[in-house]
């Protein structure tokens, strides 16, 4: 038996009529161990060393009991070292559903195939009177929203497939930018990208997209009167304490939210833009990471949820929609081995999006 970790469980559990067959059942933790089992090498799943880390207060990975895994799906996740292995996890919900967990945006669409399968085999495992408790029973008005959840997604498919036949030269998108970004020296890109956060704004940023705690804070009036430099990070959200880490318990407000997707082209995502700011999305920045993606900027607001839904279902990498996840500063400069340097161009500023910049 693998290391398996539990948290205390109030809520109640959900009541079912059904009664099956009388016999031996075994414990809803243990017949979660046993499906990865049945599908995957257990050698290389499971994670046996029991000073494995519990995720950490304030995450959404609310359960009864967890399992820690590596991911069976890892080989597409395309980083070698993780600081975190708190990151995939088998977990048994408050609710009684049993779900694998994975953070990394790569592998969720065969997590939830996996999922959907564990499911089933859950409701037949109960029938059966091999486990005690069955997965949640949906509603009528929950089925309804996946349903429509599940429309809007292939409509938003639908449409980023048309628009990729026409893809936005990012001269234009510059050209059409409210604020002028044409001839912007690095130092004037940075200035311009942290001015679209309040001066008094407590922000993360830092060379090292690992580090999460101090000296990386500072205030943005700060922040501009000594710019960074080298290739530089920051996060689309502001923080409470200056010697605090930059994680989900010390964030303030989330400003901003950022789309990004390495796989599409610089012009074909900039195409992508322009459509959801057409139609409604507040977009204040379109950052060149100097890299293979653009990132767009999008102002958190009560619109957000909307937008996030759309571009989640155009294959948009979920990890950069997180509050604190690190992301390229304009006019910073991306050095890398064995690569030229890069400048991470700002390519379109909207300051008048911003409420607190009108």
């Amino acid at each position: 038996m693998h290391t398996l970790f539990t948290a205390e469980f109030t809520a109640e559990h959900t009541s079912l009529e059904v009664k099956p067959a009388q016999r031996q059942k075994i414990a809803l933790t243990e017949w979660a161990e046993n499906q990865l089992s049945s599908k995957f090498d257990p050698a290389e799943v499971f994670i046996k060393d029991a000073s494995w880390n519990p995720p950490p207060e304030g995450r959404a990975l609310v359960c009864k009991s967890f399992l820690p895994v590596v991911c069976p799906y890892g080989k597409g996740h395309g980083i070698k070292k993780r600081l975190n292995l708190t990151e995939t996890i088998v977990m048994v919900g408050d609710d009684n559903s049993v779900r694998l967990n994975c953070q990394h945006g790569s592998c969720a669409k065969s997590v939830a195939r996996l999922n959907a399968e564990i499911r089933a085999n859950q409701w037949s495992a109960y029938y059966d009177g091999q486990i005690e408790m069955a997965p949640p029973v949906r509603t009528k008005e929950q089925i309804k929203a996946e349903r429509d959840r599940q429309e809007r997604a292939r409509q938003a498919k639908n449409d980023v497939a048309k628009i990729a036949a026409k893809p936005l030269p990012l001269s234009e998108l510059s050209a059409s930018s409210p604020v002028s970004v044409k001839d912007l020296t690095p130092e004037e890109m940075m200035t311009a990208h942290l001015g679209l956060f309040d001066p008094t704004d407590l922000l993360w940023v830092a060379a090292d997209p690992t580090r999460v705690y101090s000296p990386s804070f500072r205030k943005a009036k700060e922040w501009i009167s000594q710019l960074p430099s080298a290739s530089v990070f920051l996060s689309g959200s502001t923080y409470k304490d200056p010697f605090g880490s930059r994680r989900t318990a010390n964030l303030d407000q989330t400003r901003f939210c950022v789309f990004e997707h390495d796989r599409f082209g610089k012009e074909t995502t900039a195409a992508i833009f322009r459509h959801a700011e057409a139609n409604g999305m507040p977009l204040v920045a379109v950052v060149d990471s100097g890299g293979k993606s653009v990132h767009g900027w999008c102002l958190a607001d009560e619109s957000l949820l909307r937008w996030r839904e759309f571009f989640l279902a155009a294959g948009f990498d979920s990890k950069a929609m997180r509050p604190t996840q690190p992301v390229r500063l304009a006019g910073g400069k991306r050095v890398e081995e064995n690569k030229p340097m890069a400048v991470q161009r700002l390519l379109y500023l909207n300051q008048k999006a911003v409420p607190w910049k009108r």
